[in-house]
């Protein structure tokens, strides 16, 4: 019994060690297999966008991209159809219409028609500057429909 004993702290400690070795060692999965979001942006030779809307909200992962083209893979999680309209622009997306939808004069794509719970993805080339993602389908702007985006 006393064997057992003194060799139980180092048993003991073998193993906490082994647990932490493993929590410290490289993720070789991630390495081999990178998220969906990166594996897009590499297709595309682009920045990957993750965009869902729903009532009454637009928003993006992440919020902002490098210049060039960039996949956006938007998400209708909400109980009506939508659209994302991507609109280069210097005004803060809060700030683009007074009335049931916002003005589009800086529009550089849009996808139309996501039914709900339908994805739908377009690539687009954005330069440098702000951007807003928006549904402009009526009313919609006007419940809180938009969200700002940088694009560096």
């Amino acid at each position: 019994m006393k064997r057992v004993l003194l060799y139980l702290p180092a048993t003991v400690m073998f193993i906490l060690s082994s647990v932490a070795l493993a929590a410290c060692g490289s993720d070789d999965n991630n390495a081999e297999n990178p998220p969906a979001s990166t594996q897009a942006a590499k297709r595309t030779g682009g920045a990957a966008v993750r965009a869902t809307e729903g009532e009454w909200k637009v928003a993006a992962l992440p919020a902002s991209a490098t210049s060039g083209p960039v996949k956006f893979t938007v998400s209708n999680q909400g109980k009506e159809e939508h659209e994302f309209v991507v609109l280069r622009t210097d005004r803060r997306a809060a700030d683009l219409g007074k009335g049931k939808e916002a003005a589009e004069p800086g529009n550089v794509g849009e996808i139309e028609d996501i039914e709900p719970g339908h994805v739908l993805s377009k690539t687009i080339r954005l330069q440098p500057g702000h951007y807003a993602l928006i549904c402009n389908l009526p009313g919609h702007y006007k419940a809180g429909m938009y969200t700002d985006f940088q694009v560096r």
